[in-house]
């Protein structure tokens, strides 16, 4: 028996199209004491949640995300000798449907709670994840004229989301505890966001130099 009462209840009104625009949370979400979550209670209570329907939904953005991330790839790296101009556009627009979806997502959490979204670095890496494969796709699809300014974005945008892919991850325990260990462990905001940014480049070299290689056998 869990001794929080109601903390895992939702309104009696609960109305699913409201959900959709605005969500309301139960206490279990407004709960600003990280001390409850350290006791046996909250410990069983976040595994109940988890197990109940977290763990489905979660899974459910994961397989979108793979399918945004599958779709983008392929279009964007595979040369069209390959799979043909048809089927590359089908799947830049896959990569613009699901892109939107997980925009959604993001938009949500910011309506919940726009100043608590603003200050989590991630979710401002999350809408550049998502954001960079649609205006590639979007901007493919109105020139179809693969120049250096394009392969550019798709180095840019196949780099966001395979990182993205990584942060999954860390739902898993065994990779979680080292990815909050790296977090926790920086001193320096400005130095951490420079690190990122470097490495981002660098990677961003690489799969711009590969692509263009790929490019040169169509």
């Amino acid at each position: 028996m869990i001794p929080y009462i109601k903390f895992i209840n939702y309104p009696e009104d609960y109305k699913w199209f409201r959900e959709l625009i605005k969500p309301k949370p139960s206490p279990f979400v407004e709960t600003i004491n990280e001390d409850i979550y350290k006791t046996w209670n909250g410990e069983a209570l976040i595994n109940f949640k988890w197990n109940t329907y977290g763990k489905y939904y979660y899974a459910v953005i994961w397989i979108l995300f793979m399918a945004l991330l599958g779709c983008f790839t392929v279009a964007a790296t595979v040369p069209q000798q390959y799979i043909g101009i048809n089927i590359q556009n089908q799947l830049f627009i896959a990569s613009i449907i699901l892109g939107f979806i997980h925009l959604s997502f993001e938009i949500r959490q910011f309506i919940y709670s726009p100043e608590r979204w603003i200050r989590e670095f991630w979710n401002i890496f999350d809408i550049i994840a998502y954001l960079l494969p649609i205006i590639t796709s979007i901007k493919w699809l109105q020139t179809n004229d693969l120049n250096d300014h394009i392969i550019q974005l798709f180095s840019f945008s196949c780099l966001f989301l395979d990182i993205k892919f990584l942060l999954f991850f860390r739902a898993f325990e065994s990779f979680g505890i080292y990815f909050e260990i790296i977090i926790r462990c920086k001193t320096d905001h400005l130095f951490f966001s420079s690190l990122i940014y470097y490495y981002n480049k660098f990677c961003t070299c690489v799969l711009y130099f590969i692509i263009t290689k790929i490019r040169l056998f169509i």
